[in-house]
């Protein structure tokens, strides 16, 4: 029947005429644009009356088999349900997997990832709880998205590294396309819900002046608007507000006339993570909270006319003048940073020069961080009061969610103890998500993340090659957040989102098997006085990559109060001629990033002493202390020296590491389970079943530390 239907909408070969056109008299175009993969699996929306309690099902896996001759809709196998077989006109459909992915389809509750973005920028939440978004369509829009894995960016094939804020835009907010126009979602079960939540949210926008209703001046292009509903989740994923959102349509937008930048600087993750260990170490307080439509809080720079959404009592001529911010505008992450920005710097913050998004304010029990990542911002002070009193400060002036003691921070779930000085950032749940939608169960769990790096032989088929990218920036993701254990295959497999082979979507494959058997590994940061505030591993691996023109590989590993807060696995952009010359230039990379986290330190007023860099080659320890050895080195690139320059002034210092205990080895090159596992202690690396787990993580450093570290990194005051 399903052949039937979909021959019946498709041109014949003789005539080039639609079968159903002709019998019908009617355009077929509505119908084909309900089109599916005949046997894909699908989640079938189950009506209201189905629903069992607030709390119970919503959806139900299916088998898509056919189509309904008299509804529009589909026909679903659904096993295990009754009826066993059910038409439904909403469904999730996942395209790319078939009945040999039974029964691991994912719950569109925990499906995909993908933000505002696409219209502009990122929404915030509410509250702690998170959100699945449902794109609610109107009916001059093209046929929704399916959920197939979508085409790589333009990239270099030898790019390792991406663009993490980006990638951090993605995961940050759970989303979830409905096949509905506005017109249906008005006519459905949930209409009243959803006709409150639109009532609501353009009240609001009016209450706040987020526009004034004017005669739309000649000649002036209007810039879209769309509403956007979704559904607000509990901890386990069950639907409990309907909710919508007014907003513009960022793309119709033009560059120079409604805006001039786009750019919104945010807090790197490697300083969001130093300022946690640095918290750890004094036990000081981390607290979190959501200004609450906070991009709407901000002002426009540019006179902006905007069409009014359908179903809004606006008089016909007559158009929005946006006033203040709008989802979904272009610019509105830099207004809103603009804004705050202006706030805190008139409540005496003072910003830091190296890093825009962290401010500080006060001495001792006074001394106060703020960190903004977009709209979500983290308050790190030494008592309990000072927090209290920055929140009232900017409770006067927004209104807002205070999110406690921080739990969950970009998506990463952070849990401390005070008594014990420990705190933990995890991933797990974002791991499960990416394990549910991307791994081949039917292959073997891994030991290793990456064992050999991929020689291209085999063409992918179309399928890996959109599945890849996909997999690629989510692992990108993890990596960078809380699993430096699989930055070195990530890094390889980055090289090649553009054109893999069948041999790198293989190695893809392993790097989800290894997350598979090691999925409740987190980061774990403890009190660590016994070593250096501020020190890095360095190392690299020399011409070991037959697929990269046998360049060299670096890998460096930052930590700050013994706690791992930042590492790299990264190309060399040259050719390195020998074991020391990689190792010279790794440890200038090295270099680079320890005095970033002097500069911050510095810019708090606390005291790390001399960082120092740790590298098992004697070669370039002498050649980074000897200036009479220079000219044996004199044909690489001047700005390879820069280390060179900075040991010989005192501002950072190289000592050597047995390669044995080099943790940043980890970052070169694929290593064997022995040496993974002890790599991942000493990174801090913990499991909920690790013995030491309740430990204060403690690296196997050594005698190579001099010094007492105890007296480095006290507070100002």
């Amino acid at each position: 029947m399903a052949a039937g239907h979909t021959l019946n909408l498709t041109p014949s070969t003789e005539a080039n005429r639609i079968p159903y056109k002709d019998f019908h008299h009617k355009s077929a175009h509505g119908l084909a644009k309900q089109l599916r993969v005949f046997g894909c699996l699908a989640w079938v929306h189950l009506p209201r009356k189905d629903h069992a309690g607030k709390h119970g099902v919503r959806a139900i896996p299916g088998i898509m088999v056919g189509y309904d001759d008299e509804h529009k809709g589909w026909k679903f196998f659904t096993p295990g349900h009754t009826p066993s077989i059910r038409w439904s006109n909403s469904a999730t459909f996942h395209e790319a997997k078939g009945w040999h992915d039974w029964p691991n389809v994912q719950s569109p509750l925990q499906f995909g990832f993908k933000s505002l973005e696409a219209e502009g920028t990122r929404p915030e939440t509410d509250s702690d709880e998170p959100e699945l978004e449902v794109e609610v369509l109107d009916k001059e829009d093209p046929l929704p998205k399916i959920h197939t894995v979508p085409p790589a960016d333009p990239t270099d094939d030898n790019r390792l590294e991406l663009d993490v804020e980006e990638i951090i835009g993605e995961a940050h907010t759970a989303t979830l396309n409905l096949t509905l126009t506005l017109k249906e979602a008005l006519a459905s079960d949930d209409a009243q819900q959803w006709q409150e939540a639109i009532r609501k949210e353009l009240d609001r926008l009016e209450a706040m002046g987020t526009w004034e209703i004017v005669d739309v001046p000649p000649n002036t292009r209007l810039v879209d608007s769309k509403i956007v509903l979704w559904l607000k989740l509990d901890a386990e994923g069950i639907p409990v507000r309907h909710k919508a959102r007014l907003v513009a349509r960022g793309f119709t937008q033009r560059e120079g006339i409604d805006f001039e930048e786009t750019f919104a600087p945010v807090a790197p993750l490697s300083a969001i993570r130093a300022l946690l260990s640095l918290a750890v170490e004094h036990n000081w307080e981390v607290y979190q909270l959501d200004i609450t439509m906070a991009y709407l809080n901000s002002t426009l720079n540019h006179v902006i006319y905007m069409k009014p959404p359908e179903g809004a009592k606006v008089p016909k001529g007559k158009a929005y003048r946006v006033i203040k911010g709008l989802y979904g505008l272009k610019q509105l992450g830099q207004e809103w940073n603009m804004e705050f920005d202006k706030f805190l710097r008139h409540s005496n913050f003072h910003r830091l020069d190296c890093v825009p998004c962290i401010y500080t304010r006060g001495e001792g029990d006074n001394f106060a961080i703020v960190v903004i990542y977009v709209d979500d911002t983290l308050i790190i002070a030494p008592t309990l009061e000072t927090v209290r009193r920055i929140k009232e400060e900017i409770g006067q002036r927004w209104q807002m969610e205070d999110g406690g003691n921080v739990s969950h921070f970009l998506r990463i779930k952070i849990t401390g103890d005070r008594k014990a000085k420990t705190m933990d950032l995890e991933q797990t749940s974002y791991v499960k998500q990416l394990l549910d939608e991307h791994l081949d169960k039917r292959r073997r769990k891994s030991s290793v993340p990456l064992q050999d790096i991929p020689v291209p032989e085999t063409a992918a088929s179309i399928a890996e090659r959109k599945e890849y990218p996909q997999i690629v920036r989510k692992l990108l993701w993890l990596s960078n957040g809380t699993r430096p254990d699989i930055s070195q295959a990530v890094g390889v497999l980055a090289r090649y989102m553009t054109q893999p082979s069948r041999e790198h979507y293989n190695t893809a494959q392993k790097v989800l098997q290894y997350l598979d058997h090691t999925r409740d590994i987190h980061l774990q940061y403890g009190s660590n006085k016994q070593q250096d505030f501020l020190m890095v591993h360095s190392d690299a691996n020399w011409a070991s990559d037959a697929t990269a023109q046998r360049k060299s590989s670096s890998g460096s590993a930052v930590f700050v109060c013994g706690n791992l807060v930042a590492w790299k696995s990264a190309l060399q952009r040259c050719t390195a001629l020998s074991v020391v010359e990689a190792e010279f230039i790794a440890a200038t990379e090295a270099a680079r990033e320890v005095l970033f986290f002097k500069h911050l330190f510095k810019a708090i007023r606390i005291d790390v002493g001399i960082p120092t860099i740790f590298s098992d080659n004697t070669g370039t320890i002498q050649v980074s202390k000897d200036p009479v050895q220079h000219w044996k080195l004199k044909h690489i690139d001047t700005k390879y020296h820069f280390i060179r320059d900075n040991v010989q002034d005192g501002k950072v210092r190289i000592k050597y590491i047995n390669t044995t205990d080099n943790l940043a080895d980890l970052f070169t090159k694929p290593v064997g389970k022995t040496t993974l596992q002890r790599a991942r202690q000493g990174l801090g690396l913990r499991t909920q079943h690790d013995a030491e787990a309740q430990q204060s993580p403690a690296l196997p450093l050594r005698e190579a530390v001099e010094g007492d570290a105890t007296k480095q990194g006290s507070r100002p005051g």
